[in-house]
């Protein structure tokens, strides 16, 4: 049977609310969890994911690390995406997708249409949310928008989920950006699809800035101070909880724990078959 790799959308219509960010450090903290393939498939036609691994390949210190990073695959004008993704799935674990911002107008009939076939096959929907009243917006927005265009394409088993992003004041950073956009959501109760408010959440954070610039990230090629890393790790663990995604480290822990279990098991029944053996022993010399 052919394996059909996990689909992440990371989708927001606001430009510059975290969609590249997140999709580059999320892929390279799913390597790092212990995936061995992952693919990052932009769509986006400013094509920032593409630009990024040109700056990783053009810096050493970076792509000496090129074993721990995401693939990207860029999606050129025309290509389908859903014939993409079925031509190079099967060789991936995860299929992390960077889509473009806003696709609503008329001009954009084209990006809605490559939507439309996309939506379908995805297993998990990761919307960027920052503090900005127009990040706040668009995220209120992407939210309708896939409520009145792509509710009856999203499978049942799809996962959507809200990821604060740039967050300062940490875990009040988190209430205050979801305090303001539960009362923007407050007149829009008969929603058909829901998205889960996370608890983890990405902070703020210059030098990822410009790790991201020098075609780095929060891993490589060092580990950015102040918990950034652990953050999108924590982050892509959530994901996987909300998505019930078993982790490779939560299977490792699982054939740990098997192996422990099969080990006792024999140990047991070796303890049994002595028993069974002394048993027959003693009615042996009993008689």
């Amino acid at each position: 049977m052919t394996k059909k790799a996990k689909i992440f959308l990371v989708t927001n219509q606001k430009g510059g609310a975290g969609k590249t960010t997140n999709i580059i450090n999320l892929a390279t903290a799913s390597v790092f969890d212990g995936k061995k393939n992952v693919l990052i498939l932009d769509c986006d036609p400013q094509g920032t994911a593409s630009y990024w691994q040109i700056a990783c390949q053009k810096n050493p210190k970076v792509f000496q690390y090129e074993f721990v990073l995401p693939q990207v695959l860029t999606l050129n004008k025309g290509e389908d995406i859903p014939e993409t993704i079925a031509q190079v799935e099967s060789s991936f674990d995860e299929i992390w997708i960077d889509s473009a911002g806003y696709f609503g107008d008329e001009e954009k009939q084209s990006l809605r249409r490559a939507m439309n076939s996309l939506v379908p096959l995805v297993d998990v929907f990761v919307t960027p949310i920052k503090s900005d009243v127009f990040t706040i917006w668009s995220t209120r927005d992407t939210i309708l928008f896939f409520n009145k265009i792509y509710a009856d394409l999203v499978k049942p088993t799809a996962k959507m989920v809200l990821m604060p992003t740039a967050v300062v004041n940490k875990e009040k950073g988190v209430q205050d950006i979801y305090s303001v956009f539960d009362e923007e959501m407050s007149e829009h109760k008969d929603l058909k699809l829901t998205w889960t408010k996370m608890e983890n959440y990405i902070p703020e954070s210059k030098p990822l800035a410009k790790s991201l610039r020098d075609g780095g990230n929060a891993f490589v090629p060092l580990k950015i101070r102040g918990n950034v890393s652990q953050s999108f790790a924590d982050c892509l663990g959530e994901i996987y909880k909300i998505a019930n995604i078993t982790s490779e480290q939560e299977k490792r822990e699982d054939i740990s724990n098997m192996v422990h279990n099969l080990k006792g098991i024999r140990e047991e029944a070796m303890r049994e078959k002595i028993q069974y053996e002394l048993d027959e022993q003693n009615e042996e010399n009993a008689q």
